[in-house]
C-alpha cells in the first residue's frame, strides 16, 4: 500500500477535554509527588513509597503515560488496494482491509460509550470500533459477516471514496 497513491488521508487525535484534564491531573501528580520526595525529602502519604517506586511512578505516570496519550491517533488512508488504519504510535491499530472484503459501507452516527465501551480501538470478536474523538464515522460490513466503525470528521467524503471502489 505504500506505494500505491493515497486518495484518501484523515488523521483524528484524542481530543475530548475531560481526557486531557485526567491525563494533566494524573502528569501533575506524579511530578509533584517526585519534587516532593526526592527533590525535597519530604516523604508522601502516610505510607510513603520508597524512592525507587517514586521514581517508576515518575517516569510510568508522569513521562510515559503523558507521550502515549499525545501520540495516540487514528490514521485513516485509502489507496486502490484498500483501507489502512494505523496509528502514530503504531501500538494498538494497525489494520488493512481490502475492498474485496467489503460488503457494504454506510456513514453513521453512533454512541462510542453505550455501543463499544468508549473511545479508541474497542470491540469484541467480529464488532470492532476504531474512534478516537466524535460519534460520527463510516459502518463497514465485512463479507464474513463482521462489522467496522472507522471514526472520522468527514463520514461523507470518506463514505465517498470507499464506496468509489465497491462493485
Amino acid at each position: 500500500m505504500e506505494d500505491s497513491l493515497v486518495e484518501y488521508e484523515e488523521r483524528q487525535a484524542m481530543n475530548q477535554w475531560w481526557v486531557w484534564a485526567l491525563v494533566l491531573l494524573t502528569t501533575f501528580f506524579a511530578w509533584y509527588t517526585a519534587y516532593i520526595q526526592l527533590v525535597k525529602g519530604v516523604p508522601v502519604g502516610t505510607n510513603p513509597a520508597s524512592d525507587s517506586g517514586v521514581i517508576i511512578l515518575w517516569i510510568g505516570m508522569g513521562i510515559l503515560f503523558p507521550l502515549f496519550m499525545v501520540t495516540s491517533d487514528l490514521q485513516t488512508f485509502i489507496s486502490e488496494q484498500g483501507i489502512r488504519l494505523s496509528s502514530t504510535n503504531r501500538f494498538f491499530i494497525r489494520r488493512f482491509i481490502p475492498f474485496s472484503d467489503i460488503q457494504k459501507a454506510e456513514a453513521k452516527i453512533i454512541n462510542p460509550l453505550f455501543e463499544y465501551g468508549g473511545w479508541g480501538n474497542r470491540g469484541i470478536g467480529k464488532r470492532k470500533a476504531y474512534i478516537m474523538h466524535g460519534n460520527t464515522g463510516v459502518m463497514l460490513t465485512l463479507k464474513n459477516g463482521a462489522t467496522l466503525f472507522i471514526g472520522s470528521d468527514s463520514p461523507e467524503e470518506l463514505l465517498s471514496v470507499i464506496q468509489s471502489h465497491l462493485s
